[in-house]
């Protein structure tokens, strides 16, 4: 290699940007931010610290009042159109209120976990606690 295609690499890789990884967030109405400012919903708040610690990442808010394990399921093949590196999974609150049978729950928490990691995507499951009563 020539010194002038040494240095033409090296002012190639100054001139590469990271592309900003996106993180997005599919859960319920606690995600969503539902009776609450959109900028207050917890997705949004850790949007806030990433941001003040510069980091490269963006949040997408996939929250929907209501939603169901069954209804991630749903969405997730259309939400995924959208380049995403990470996925928080925050699903099941509703399941458990509705009496949906945790069998259930887990086989459609294991569809969405399936096609995001089909897609190489990085996938983070978030806990629900049922009531005792359920």
């Amino acid at each position: 290699m020539t010194k002038f295609s040494v240095i033409l690499y090296l002012f190639s890789l100054l001139t590469i940007q990271a592309e900003t990884k996106k993180i997005l967030f599919l859960g319920d109405s606690l995600t969503a931010g539902f009776g609450i400012s959109k900028d207050k919903a917890f997705p949004a708040l850790i949007q806030k610290k990433i941001d003040a610690k510069k980091l490269d990442y963006s949040i997408i808010n996939a929250g929907l009042s209501g939603e169901t394990t069954a209804g991630g399921a749903r969405r997730i093949k259309w939400l995924l159109k959208q380049k995403v590196d990470i996925l928080f999974v925050c699903l099941g609150g509703n399941d458990g209120l509705r009496g949906i049978q945790s069998k259930s729950s887990k086989g459609n928490l294991l569809k969405i976990i399936s096609i995001a990691q089909k897609k190489g995507i990085t996938v983070v499951l978030g806990g629900m606690l049922a009531a005792p009563n359920m």
